[in-house]
């Protein structure tokens, strides 16, 4: 019976062709706004999703510095099942050192663990100077980051003392250099140092001193002897490879790559890696021994929690891009939120003009009705016919506004691709569209276009048939 009351609506509707279509151009124009703002909010979650998985930052976590202990020769851990290994002999939290990285080698679930420096300096070769990230990582680190895009010419540095050095791609197009003419090269890096800090302070306070020039020269050539007593902030490496992987979302890889040993005895002073910086929060006042934080790689995403407890029973600090992910996905949800409001939005003043154009085909059709009825049609028939004429109207504006939809979204995604690749961003498609997405629209504009029918229908049903006879 169903099937034969759709029949007799779509038979209606197609009496009304004009007015029937405006209406259904509402609907379409409200589900394609809605498919199209939560497919550009779906487009980034997607994207960062992928991003992450695909350079494996769900399996890392940043161990920061923790809380100075005076009694630390041993930890006893405080959960039942939570299994932590016996620390060293003079064992301090706060400090992240060789003792530090052995510990937390030993947690359960860790598969990788390794220093890391990161600080911003100048790299010269033949070909020039440009500022650049350096990162200091262990010859280990290409075989446990997961990332087929990690090294695309040359080779990693094969030791942590190597005189060797990997550059970033992306850094390099940038500047128009060659990625095969560098290999091999020559280059110097010099980072910025505590000596260059106070060479700059000693300089303005000379400037602004009363003295004769031939005092202020003899004054300089001291502090620049004294100052060279410092520690060097200057490396000469050989380019042994090419990396393709990017830094991203808060995941800052340098753009220069050496060895983390070549780091040890640099006068370093860097304030360009927000974990470093976070790490320097954590640290006790005037702490400055053992690194600044150390990487851990999980052997599974499903340890993650295993190992935070571990790491908190042993009184490190944790930083982890699973956690930050987790708040990205609660700003989304906030923001898909305020999107569907936009697009229900839209919907409901089309659904409008669902109701007028029923309340109007009643009027049109209060004869038609009393006949209808003066048949043996029952309230209940009259009122679901003009409910599954609501109905259709729904399903087909809904249709035709998911069609819509899918063609902004990738026309879109095309136009936000191209601009991408013009200005060297990593591509990702704008807006994504879900099977999830698009059934729940389609269910949506059925829902609130059956909702707009509800009055007329009832009004419908409501009509007498002896008046609606006497009707011309």
């Amino acid at each position: 019976m169903l099937l034969e009351f759709f029949r007799i609506a779509l038979g209606n509707l197609w009496r009304m062709k004009l007015r029937s279509f405006l209406t259904m151009s509402g609907i379409v124009i409200g589900i394609s706004a809605l498919i199209t703002l939560l497919g550009l909010a779906n487009g980034f979650q997607t994207a960062i999703q992928e991003q992450f998985e695909q350079y494996g930052l769900f399996r890392l976590m940043h161990v920061l510095p923790g809380e100075s202990t005076q009694d630390s020769t041993h930890v006893e851990p405080t959960g039942d099942t939570l299994k932590v290994p016996a620390t060293p002999s003079g064992f301090d939290p706060a400090v992240l050192n060789a003792d530090a990285l052995d510990t937390l080698l030993q947690l359960e679930g860790v598969d990788f663990a390794y220093p890391q420096r990161s600080f911003r300096g100048l790299v010269k070769w033949s070909g020039g100077e440009h500022e650049a990230m350096i990162q200091a990582l262990p010859a280990s680190f290409i075989e446990h980051f997961p990332s087929d895009s990690m090294l695309i010419h040359g080779e990693f540095f094969p030791t942590d003392r190597a005189a060797a050095a990997v550059l970033k791609r992306s850094w390099m197009q940038h500047r128009e250099i060659d990625p095969d003419s560098i290999i091999g090269d020559s280059i110097v890096v010099e980072a910025t140092g505590h000596g260059d800090l106070l060479r700059l302070v000693l300089e303005q306070e000379l400037d602004r001193m009363p003295f004769p020039d031939p005092m202020k020269k003899d004054m300089r050539a001291q502090s620049d002897f004294i100052l060279s007593m410092l520690p060097s902030n200057r490396l000469q490496l050989e380019v042994a490879g090419i990396t393709g992987m990017e830094s991203f979302f808060g995941f800052e890889l340098g753009s220069v790559l050496i060895p983390i040993e070549q780091v040890e005895g640099l006068d370093l002073l860097s304030f360009d890696d927000p974990v470093e910086l976070l790490s320097s929060m954590s640290r006790p006042a005037g702490g400055r021994d053992g690194w600044p934080h150390i990487v851990l790689i999980l052997e599974d995403i499903a340890d993650y929690a295993l190992v935070k407890r571990s790491l908190e029973e042993l009184g490190f600090g944790v930083f982890s891009f699973f956690e930050q992910l987790d708040q990205i996905r609660k700003s989304f949800r906030l923001f898909d939120a305020l999107l569907a409001t936009m697009g229900a939005l839209a919907l409901l003043i089309a659904s409008l003009g669902i109701a007028n154009t029923m309340v109007m085909s009643i009027t049109e059709r209060t004869r038609e009705i009393g006949i209808l009825k003066s048949l043996g049609g029952e309230e209940g028939h009259i009122r679901l016919l003009f409910l599954v004429e609501s109905a259709a109207i729904g399903l087909f504006g809904s249709l035709g506004g998911v069609a819509v939809g899918w063609v902004v979204c990738r026309v879109g995604s095309i136009i936000g691709r191209r601009w991408m690749e013009s200005e060297g961003i990593p591509l990702f498609d704008l807006f994504h569209m879900t099977p999830l997405l698009t059934g729940g629209a389609l269910l949506f504009g059925v829902f609130i276009s059956v909702l707009a029918g509800l009055y007329p229908a009832a009004r419908a049903a409501g009509v007498e048939p002896a008046a609606a006879l006497r009707e011309q």
